[in-house]
């Protein structure tokens, strides 16, 4: 049997021709000499050349089905690399004989060739995806396959081909020390690997190598991944800061705008508080200046006559002395009632007039008013009735009720003729019929109960439409003569209007010059 080997190192078991002896007389590969013992051939039955066709490596067991979702990962190689390092050539051709026909997982195997340490390293370089190492230890040296073995691992760093150790002198490298110090698989004696051994040696490691190259591609899978993770986590911390960069510009522009917005609001609403209490002031000033005159009116009678009495007391008659005393009365009780309008007034506006509402019948309230006003009927010849039913019970401050009917009626007997007459009555309303005489500003208002509409109308001399614009508004000071010249004060209807709203309701005027005249005012009707 010659010696000859392929320089390349590779050889391909797809062809089942591919293994041809050099040698003429080695084509029968009979292994019949005393040196068989030491090529790992244990007996005759059982030798790695001697294969029965019903009994080939190639055939898959069932741990390979297995396997076979597996198979199909294009991860893996398309064939088993194995490289077969040992100096002895007929152990290169016994083993390629052995495993010519093996396949697993669908796959067969590319044999790669060393000689020799040297020769195992170089190839290992060039092939680190070597599934299987079957490594000698004692080659061009005692330890060649050890070194091997520490080269692929130490230098090449790498931990994925698996090496098993086939020798023929065992005390050459122990197997406890090799296998803790070395890196090793698998170890073996030449004579332990018969062909059954090579088969479950060639499958048990084949399967942990696809394993481990399965596992080996995750992992690199798994740090690109997690390169790519950390890459994109860089990138959303960027995106972030910037984000962040751009919520605080953001709440920075809009805590400017709403300030800005603020300080707008701010500014109008001043302004309009500035324009109403201008207006206010106005008006106010205006009203004081008109009352101021009012009230230096009544004084000049009432000083020019009582001037005169001590004068003219022993030239005047008793009937002169009555009418002086009627006149210095009126001036006096004009400037009373003046100064009590005010009083009332003022205190409206300060606050000080306290809102006490409460259920009260309002045929009593209107009662007393009549009671009160009965004497300044008769005297004028005026009929003064009190038409309001009984059973009317409403929800109001009583005082500023009593004070809105007594102010109603005086003034209507003051602009009522001798003979004429003034009617009180009253109705119940629905809240939709308030709604509706309210301002259109004032639609919205939510009303939730009925009211009482109360009337004062009177046969007197009416009031003009020009002039009914000018009622209920205080910078106006709208007065007139009565049918007696009585003098009005010019604050009662105000008062009246800001103690009828201050009950929930309102108060308007319906008139024709000439005609009569009826004020009417709504108060909220008691559950």
């Amino acid at each position: 049997m010659t010696d000859k080997y392929n320089p390349t190192g590779l050889v391909d078991n797809k062809d089942d021709d591919t293994l041809m002896l050099a040698d003429e007389d080695d084509d029968a590969l009979m292994l019949a000499d005393e040196d068989d013992d030491a090529l790992g051939l244990a007996d005759e039955d059982d030798t790695l050349g001697l294969a029965d066709e019903d009994d080939l490596l190639g055939l898959a067991d069932e741990d390979e089905t297995e396997s076979a979702k597996s198979a199909k990962d294009d991860r893996l190689p398309d064939t088993w690399k194995i490289m077969i390092v040992d100096d002895d050539h007929e152990v290169h051709a016994i083993t390629q004989l052995a495993l010519k026909r093996f396949t697993y997982e669908g796959k067969g195997l590319t044999m790669i060739q060393a000689y020799s340490g040297a020769e195992a390293k170089e190839l290992i370089t060039q092939h680190p995806d070597t599934a299987l190492m079957l490594l000698d230890v004692v080659m061009e040296k005692n330890d060649a396959g050890l070194q091997v073995a520490k080269f692929i691992r130490t230098d090449l760093n790498n931990e994925l081909v698996r090496i098993i150790l086939r020798t023929g002198q065992p005390g050459e490298a122990p197997e406890e020390s090799v296998i803790v110090d070395y890196d090793i698989n698998d170890y073996r004696t030449k004579l332990e690997l018969t062909r059954h051994k090579l088969f479950t040696v060639m499958v048990a490691t084949l399967r942990s190598y696809r394993d481990l190259l399965t596992i080996d591609t995750n992992r690199k899978e798994l740090e690109n991944l997690y390169k790519d993770l950390a890459k994109r986590n860089l990138q959303l911390e960027d995106i972030n800061i910037r984000l962040q960069k751009e919520i605080a510009e953001r709440k920075r522009l809009e805590a400017i705008r709403m300030e800005q917005e603020r300080l707008r609001i701010q500014n109008q609403f001043l302004e309009r508080e500035a324009q109403e209490l201008a207006k206010l002031n106005a008006d106010k000033d205006k009203f004081f200046s008109i009352v101021a005159h009012d009230l230096k009116g009544p004084f000049q009678p009432l000083l020019g006559m009582s001037e005169l009495l001590p004068i003219m007391a022993d030239d005047i008659t008793p009937n002169d002395i009555r009418e002086m005393g009627d006149s210095i009365y009126r001036s006096a009780k004009n400037i009373y009632d003046l100064l009590e309008n005010l009083l009332q007034w003022s205190r409206m506006q300060m606050g000080r007039m306290t809102y006490q509402p409460q259920k009260v019948e309002l045929q009593e309230i209107a009662l007393q008013s009549v009671k009160l006003l009965t004497a300044n009927a008769s005297e004028k010849g005026i009929i003064l009735d009190n038409n309001i039913d009984e059973g009317m019970v409403v929800n109001a401050d009583g005082h500023m009720l009593d004070t809105v009917i007594r102010n109603l009626v005086s003034n209507a007997l003051k602009f009522t003729p001798k003979g004429g007459s003034i009617t009180l009555s009253a109705t119940v309303r629905a809240k939709e019929e308030l709604i509706n005489r309210l301002p259109s500003s004032d639609k919205d208002v939510t009303i939730d109960h009925d009211f009482i509409e109360v009337s004062i109308s009177d046969t007197g001399i009416g009031i003009s439409q020009e002039d009914i614009t000018k009622l209920f508004r205080i910078e106006k000071h709208h007065t007139t003569l009565g049918t007696s010249n009585e003098k009005g004060t010019g604050l009662g209807l105000i008062i009246c209007q800001e103690m009828v709203e201050h009950n929930g309701g309102c108060i308007w005027v319906e008139s024709e010059l000439g005609k009569g005249t009826t004020f009417k005012f709504t108060v909220p009707q008691a559950d």
